[in-house]
């Protein structure tokens, strides 16, 4: 890997009630060091599921992504666990210290 982050064949299945629900399609890309990336798209699209994942508030059911500290992603969890918070602000200071 060369860049800061990669996202490598990245799949996501719901199973809400007995039908499996795709949100994510072997999706891959790579981020450099100082690159800024914008993730679009229309509703419903997995852009959401894609953050979650790259965050580590959620898992992938296929594929990897590289290059996020575990630390980082272990904070994230329990902090989606601890924290009912209404604004992103809040989860930021509460999560990270800032």
């Amino acid at each position: 890997m060369s860049g800061a982050l990669a996202i490598r064949g990245v799949s996501k299945t719901y199973d809400a009630e007995g039908a499996g629900v795709e949100a994510l399609r072997e999706c891959s890309f790579e981020v450099r060091a100082e690159e800024f990336v914008a993730i679009v798209g229309p509703s419903g699209c997995g852009k959401t599921t894609l953050l979650n994942a790259i965050a580590g508030f959620d898992t992938v059911s296929a594929g990897e992504i590289v290059g996020i500290k575990p630390m980082f992603r272990h904070e994230a969890r329990h902090c989606e666990a601890e924290a009912r918070l209404d604004h992103p602000a809040d989860v930021r200071s509460s999560c990270y210290g800032r």
